[in-house]
């Protein structure tokens, strides 16, 4: 049997897959790290090999007897000990709830994990590391980061974001493989309406257009939905927050997220003033623009947020892309930057709105780009299609504005990791584009990006929705037929590599 890191997520579907994959006798798991909703069936079934997720993220500090030998020393001298701590440090913002996590804790967090991996991973041998999704938690990228130094092969499956579709990819080489998924001809025609339909839609409506995920979004942030939904978005958060302070308070020990144990109405003043001080520079900082001069459009990513990091690469840092775009682009041409409209209303049922978007981006960083020749902050009330259409092309690391772009026949350049790469009109960065280059790209029409989504989803993706969050955007096509075929597909794909 095989041997294999499994980093899973929420979807229980995933657990099933591996229980049959260890039955048949395909593959063991030698450790588990998935989300805390199936860790006890994990733990029942494959023992200690599994990892509390909870307990690994936010209080890794427990972990006991670990007894360290000096396994692999030489990964604390390499790259990607180095890119895993800039990454993991920046990625542990999520856990930072009062602004009180401090780099010294996050520091021992991080090398209490590297000391456990390290000997786990010299104990255990795996063959390779299995990611049904990105690693975009802290710990389970330091586990690619590790088994990425120790040369042992990393998948992920990467999903669609306009549908329950995944494909598998190398995470090292960018490699996606050949698969035709176990996907019935009704739910093919399903998919196919999908993706036509988000064509469709954007080249009718054009300024009035607005993705599904963002109508979501701006809805639960609204006041009705967080009065109608208190009790999951203000009262079990509380409450769980006070339990856990206080518990630690009664064992006497260190928190290092609430390390001068504030009560819960400190808390959530020092919340609510990280929300305002991020908002009140948002607005200080917007310039006026002409959009009828030339200009480039830059929309920022939301973050905390897997698609800057992991999934932006060498460019998770938006202010490093921002420059890399700046040296780019002819000094006469405006960068034109607009913040992501979830900075500052993002709500889930576990936070506050505006409470994850105040984590993840300074006050201070709107001056800071501003400060970069040529660029411009507008108005977040400005129409994204409309910049689209006005701009001479598009910049993003991984967003969906360059598949809107190209909808909208103009060029996009993207910097990081995507799933829909190799798009028409779509430019992947490299060091070697010159801007000439971009602004006389071959355009195609919308029927070519078309015939691309039906060549991609035929020929290499599968059915998978591999989060909660996916399977709630697109119930309407998840029902126990669609659970069936995914788990086939999932077992299918896992068989197949490991054979």
């Amino acid at each position: 049997m095989k041997k294999y890191i499994y980093l899973t997520s929420g979807s229980k579907h995933l657990f099933d897959v591996s229980k049959d994959l260890y039955e048949k006798k395909i593959a063991k798991p030698v450790l588990w790290l998935g989300h805390h909703s199936h860790e006890k069936l994990a733990l029942d079934y494959f023992g200690d090999i599994v990892l509390s997720d909870l307990l690994i993220r936010h209080r890794i500090y427990e972990l006991r007897n670990i007894q360290y030998t000096g396994e692999y020393q030489d990964f604390f001298s390499s790259l990607n000990y180095l890119r895993a701590k800039d990454r993991c440090l920046k990625m542990m913002d999520r856990l930072d709830f009062n602004g009180m996590f401090n780099r010294l804790d996050r520091e021992v967090y991080f090398h209490y994990l590297i000391i456990w991996v390290l000997k786990h991973v010299y104990k255990t041998k795996p063959d390779v590391l299995i990611c049904p999704e990105a690693p975009h938690d802290w710990p389970k990228y330091l586990i690619y980061e590790i088994c990425r130094y120790l040369k042992i092969p990393c998948y992920k499956f990467f999903n669609w974001n306009l549908a329950p579709l995944c494909f598998l990819e190398n995470m090292e080489t960018g490699k996606i493989f050949f698969n035709k998924g176990l996907i019935n001809e009704n739910n093919e025609k399903k998919f196919e309406r999908i993706y036509e339909q988000y064509v469709n839609e954007l080249l009718s409506k054009k300024k009035n257009y607005e993705i599904f995920y963002m109508k979501s979004q701006k809805n639960r942030s609204k006041f009705s939905y967080v009065i109608l939904s208190s009790l999951n978005t203000f009262i079990i958060p509380i409450l769980k927050d006070v339990k856990h302070n206080v518990g630690m308070i009664l064992k006497s020990k260190y928190n290092p997220i609430n390390p001068y144990k504030f009560g819960i109405l400190s808390r959530l003043k020092i919340r609510a003033r990280r929300r305002k001080n991020l908002k009140k520079s948002l607005y200080k900082a917007f310039d006026s623009f002409d959009v009828n001069q030339d200009f480039i459009y830059f929309p920022l990513h939301f973050e905390p947020e897997r698609t800057t990091n992991p999934d932006g690469g060498d460019f998770q840092d938006q202010f490093v892309t921002l420059s890399k775009l700046r040296n780019l682009v002819p000094k006469n041409i405006y960068i034109l930057v607009k913040e992501h409209p979830s900075q500052i209303i993002f709500a889930n049922e576990e936070t506050l709105p505006g409470d994850v978007g105040s984590r993840g981006r300074s006050p201070l960083f709107y001056n800071l780009i501003r400060n970069i020749n040529g660029v411009k902050l507008i108005d977040t009330n400005y129409n994204s299609i409309e910049l689209i259409l006005k701009s001479k092309f598009v910049a993003t690391i991984t967003g969906s504005v360059a598949l809107e772009s190209s909808i909208l026949q103009k060029p996009a350049l993207t910097f990081g990791s995507t799933w829909y790469s190799g798009c028409p009109n779509i430019i992947e960065w490299n060091e070697k584009i010159k801007y000439d280059q971009i602004l006389n790209y071959d355009i195609q029409k919308p029927d070519k990006i078309l015939e691309f989504l039906k060549h991609k989803r035929k020929n290499y993706s599968f059915a998978n929705a591999i989060n909660s969050s996916q399977g709630k955007f697109h119930s309407q096509i998840i029902n126990d037929e669609f659970k069936k075929i995914q788990k086939k597909s999932v077992f299918r794909v896992l068989k197949n590599l490991f054979n």
